[in-house]
């Protein structure tokens, strides 16, 4: 059996136990704590507890820290309204409201799951401690701590109005409670959106957004002997990335794009190259590699390409790609009276980045000056950052990641820095303070 808690609050204590699939809420009176609070700060013993609720792929997923929080909203935050969603089995986000969630001004985000933890030899601090002033434990930075912060702030900061909260799962995998809940409630779209889960310490306001694809180019086979009589498809596929990445340089505003070309296969074709799939069935890219073999005496006719994009500018897309990738070839054709064939494009994932206008977001800048102290992440370094898609309802909106000081996310001796989870607490109560109801 395990056992999970809620911090000890002035009034009251709660446990949340949970034995095998089912799960009970205790109340108890203060002065009957099982255990030891880790630290006097409420939020502090809130990530605590987060963290000691396993949420990454054991059959159970992000079920048990999901209900967590929605008993932790009802106790706590009783005007709100807090539902689960389903996405998926053992897969709930959690959605909490004033009013109607459509009127919300002022969106709140965080993902509640975790990479699977690193094996305990590997760790030199123990978890679930505290250390030089660090609190230690898969999850504490990425995002579990910035998530204790907000749920702190939402406590001491009481009734609020315009604001809605989004705990939701598989961020750091396939992004299914964004997607599901983007489809959802298309019609939520804030002025304001602050996601717990950021760099360390500092603002991000924009990302690139990410494309994956790949595609096979076909020539024709014939004896080394006699190259030039023969469409060998290694000049080719050798031009078009390199075209591909001076076009992507081109395009770089409002942040740069890059390219990264991930796999190269090049051969003789032994039957035919696989069929790309026609439905939204995501595929692993290795079943669309064509089996080859590979002869020293032979011209080589087909090539196959795994590439991933950073766009960081939204006119380079799946389509805008495949366009220039034909037009490549056309020109390649032309200036070496060749006939290479695009046999097949296969977009496998793209999702577009987002750029929070200047000014927009002044009044998150301004609340947690405390926290970020005037660091803002480089765009053109980072990955993708799932709130893009929120972001794309309501392009004008103000949206920043951000979460307290940390380090090590998703390795050995991840940690949150004690300080900055109370002043990230600290800058969420003066957020909300600005919805207050007059």
């Amino acid at each position: 059996m395990s056992i999970v808690l809620f911090p000890c609050f002035p009034h009251d204590s709660l446990y949340l136990l949970h034995y095998s699939a089912k799960v009970w809420l205790s109340i108890f009176h203060r002065g009957t704590l099982m255990t030891q609070p880790i630290h006097p700060d409420l939020a502090v013993q809130l990530t605590d507890a987060l963290c000691r609720i396993r949420s990454f792929d054991e059959g159970e997923f992000e079920s048990h820290v999901a209900f967590y929080i929605q008993t932790y909203l009802k106790t706590y935050c009783p005007w709100l309204t807090t539902t689960l969603e389903h996405v998926a089995d053992n897969r709930p986000n959690v959605i909490a409201y004033t009013g109607s969630l459509a009127d919300c001004k002022l969106l709140i985000v965080g993902h509640i799951d975790t990479v699977a933890p690193s094996p305990d030899h590997l760790w030199t601090v123990p978890e679930f401690s505290i250390k030089d002033g660090k609190y230690y434990a898969r999850g504490s930075g990425d995002a579990k701590g910035g998530i204790a912060g907000v749920l702190d702030g939402m406590r001491l900061t009481g009734e609020t109005q315009n604001v809605a909260y989004l705990f939701y799962v598989d961020e750091e995998f396939a992004f299914a409670g964004m997607k599901h809940f983007v489809t959802k409630h298309p019609d939520v779209q804030p002025d304001l959106i602050l996601s717990a889960c950021g760099g360390s310490a500092e603002m991000t306001a924009g990302c690139r957004g990410c494309i994956e694809f790949c595609f096979a180019l076909a020539g024709t086979a014939g004896h080394a002997a006699r190259p030039q009589l023969f469409d060998s498809v290694v000049p080719a596929i050798r031009f078009v990335t390199e075209q591909l990445e001076t076009w992507c340089d081109r395009h770089s505003d409002p942040y740069r794009t890059s390219i990264n070309v991930a796999a190269l296969h090049v051969g003789l074709l032994k039957d035919t190259i696989p069929a790309a799939p026609n439905t939204d069935a995501d595929i692993s890219p290795e079943q669309l590699i064509p089996e080859m073999r590979h002869a020293a005496n032979n011209v080589p006719n087909v090539a196959w390409a795994l590439v991933d994009i950073r766009p960081g500018d939204p006119t380079i897309n799946p389509t805008s790609i495949e366009d220039m990738i034909e037009h490549l070839i056309g020109v390649y054709n032309a200036e070496h009276d060749k006939d290479i064939t695009l046999e097949q494009f296969y977009t496998r994932f793209a999702v577009a980045g987002y750029h929070s206008p200047a000014g927009s977001y002044d009044v998150i800048s301004r609340h947690f000056e405390r926290v970020h102290e005037g660091r803002e992440s480089d765009a053109n370094v980072r990955g993708y950052i799932d709130v893009a898609m929120i972001h794309g309802n309501q392009p004008t909106s103000g949206c920043v990641c951000l979460a307290p000081l940390k380090a090590n996310e998703h390795s050995p001796d991840e940690w949150v820095d004690i300080a900055s989870l109370l002043a990230y607490r600290d800058g969420v109560v003066r957020l909300l303070s600005d919805y207050q109801p007059t």
